[in-house]
């Protein structure tokens, strides 16, 4: 399978390229219905509402759903998306923009039928977080696996943790088809490189340069503003990429 090509270089955090007169990849659309994406295609969703606030990015690719970012609301888009649970969280700072919604995610995703706990990565210290999250909701987890009896069981609500120390580039996330791979600035925010089937993509809302540096094709590249204290998000609107069989 392919995708439609771009001409666009740059860095994931490493090292940034451009390449004038790039088109993009393809036409984006307002909306993405919830069963509009094939398994095999790939949609970008941006987190749509009142209640969202902070860099917020839903990825479909090879059947998976990934959410970038949890501010509060988050758990709405993917409730409008037909999508019950993300297969992973990434957290791209400590913020209260980037997790106030992170709970309900986790709670909402482990009562409409989560097997596993939750994968989440975050940059360090979220662990410390991850464990205070869940030890105040393991009284309503328990009574919630009394009353509604979640088909994953009762383990199956905490979060995973995957932290990433200042510095470092790691794969965090890997199906074979679909890889998500981070790198924490030294401030300790994080990056994002998520390949799928020969597309690329960079998320790096307000990411600072990594100490290494290697050039990158990429096919789209999500940044942020860094000019307001709110870290103004500019993804506005969908973007759904057809996967063609090759020719």
């Amino acid at each position: 399978m392919r995708f439609a090509p771009s001409c666009l270089l740059v860095s994931m955090v490493f090292l940034v390229v451009a390449c004038g007169g790039a088109e993009p990849p393809a036409e984006p659309t307002e909306q993405i219905g919830p069963v509009a994406v094939a398994p095999a295609d790939l949609a970008l969703r941006r987190c749509a509402g009142d209640r969202v606030e902070g860099p917020c990015l839903i990825v479909q690719a090879g059947g998976k759903a990934l959410l970038f970012g949890a501010p509060e609301g988050a758990m709405g888009t993917l409730d409008a998306a037909g999508i019950a649970s993300p297969d992973a969280v990434f957290l791209t700072t400590l913020g209260a923009s980037s997790l106030e919604g992170l709970a309900r995610v986790r709670n909402r995703s482990w009562a409409q039928g989560r097997a596993t706990s939750l994968p989440v990565t975050g940059p360090d210290g979220f662990a410390e977080i991850a464990a205070h999250l869940d030890a105040v909701f393991e009284p309503a987890d328990a009574l919630a696996h009394l009353e509604l009896g979640p088909p994953g069981g009762f383990d199956a609500a905490p979060i995973s943790p995957i932290e990433v120390a200042p510095g470092r580039i790691a794969r965090v996330f890997d199906t074979g088809d679909l890889i998500v791979e981070v790198g924490a600035a030294l401030n300790g925010e994080l990056s994002f490189l998520v390949l799928y089937d020969g597309f690329t993509l960079v998320i790096e809302p307000c990411g600072a340069p990594l100490r290494e540096e290697t050039a990158i094709e990429i096919d789209l590249r999500i940044g942020c503003d860094r000019s307001s204290l709110a870290y103004d998000w500019p993804f506005e609107t969908d973007l759904h990429i057809l996967n063609a069989p090759d020719a």
